[in-house]
């Protein structure tokens, strides 16, 4: 079974545009992916406070992800987890 998931989130004022992706966990099906090596954050939307996790393979930002599953799953939630990175100055 084909799972599509798209992991993205909003940043807002207080954040600011500077997040970045660390990790993203799926827990059912033993997904572990880590951000820089496995994962990026970009911005393929024309409102740039949308980032999204992508693949870290070309430069194209394609916000989806397909994982293959041998199994159907129940409902199930993931956990993301990112932060904010410094501007320098």
């Amino acid at each position: 079974m084909l799972i599509h998931i798209t992991p993205r989130f909003f940043t807002c004022d207080q954040s600011g545009p500077f997040v970045e992706l660390i990790d993203l966990r799926i827990d059912p099906l033993d997904l572990f992916l880590r951000g820089g090596k496995e994962l990026t954050t970009r911005r393929p939307y024309p409102n740039k406070h949308f980032a999204v996790a992508c693949r870290k393979a070309g430069s194209k930002a394609i916000d989806w992800i397909l994982v293959d599953t041998p199994n159907q799953l129940p409902n199930t939630r993931s956990k993301c987890a990112g932060r904010l990175m410094q501007m320098l100055s």
